[in-house]
């Protein structure tokens, strides 16, 4: 299937990677050491405090607080063995958010901080104000008597795609409490790769993997929607 390069509108609520890393430093450290190279690009929520070391080198440390860092573009949140982005506000497109990556891990392994990551997942979720997504996807939830028909599902399934996990959440007319005439549906796809060893000498392979996964789960996406709600969305290829 021939991928779109866009779709408009997107309807992207959020657009989350996620990296899993390992180091050989205490997190209080990396934050101090990821800190000293981001900062000129980035701000920064919870700013460390500065303690010299026995050798006069300046180290940043954190005291509690959430370590966000954050552009015009991406917000970047600085967990112990986790480094989770996702844009800011409304979805960027990939090739942008792309190049934000690509500058951000250039950042992080300079920090020598980092001693390989060992898991990738991107996960894009999709939300659909008001439609009943059995008109759109190729998608039926059904029981053993045809004639009952499911006016709102949560379903959630767990598969091998080529060489990715993936999670597939599908929430169907999701009914807003405070308003029963409003409802929201879902459709929200996790695409994890595990058991990585990338090294920073490894740089432009972990690029392309991370290029590789998105492609993925374009292909998830798009293979869900039926022909006729696809052409309303005005892809360009």
């Amino acid at each position: 299937m021939k991928l779109p390069k866009k779709i408009s509108p997107d309807r992207i609520k959020d657009a989350i990677i996620e990296f899993r890393y390992s180091s050989n430093f205490p997190f209080e450290v990396i934050v101090g050491l990821i800190y000293k190279e981001l900062i000129s690009d980035f701000t920064f929520a919870n700013r460390p405090a500065e303690l010299i070391s026995e050798d006069q080198i300046p180290i940043k440390i954190t005291h509690g607080g959430q370590n966000l860092f954050f552009n015009e573009n991406i917000k970047v949140h600085l967990l112990p063995n986790c480094i989770i982005v996702n844009c800011n506000s409304n979805y960027i497109g990939w090739d942008t958010y792309k190049e934000e990556i690509l500058k951000l891990l250039v950042k992080i392994y300079s920090s020598n901080s980092i001693q390989f990551f060992s898991r990738l997942g991107i996960r894009y979720i999709s939300e659909y104000h008001k439609i009943d997504l059995s008109n759109c996807i190729k998608f039926k939830f059904t029981f053993a008597q045809e004639s009952i028909i499911s006016k709102t599902y949560s379903f959630k399934t767990e598969f091998d795609y080529k060489q990715y996990n993936c999670i597939l959440n599908i929430h169907n007319k999701l009914v807003n409490l405070t308003d029963p005439t409003d409802y929201i549906s879902v459709i929200d796809i996790d695409i994890i790769k595990n058991d990585l060893n990338i090294q920073p000498e490894r740089f432009n392979e972990f690029i392309n993997l991370i290029d590789d996964a998105h492609t993925n789960e374009k292909e998830i996406f798009y293979n869900l929607l039926k022909t006729e709600f696809l052409n309303s969305l005005n892809p360009e290829y």
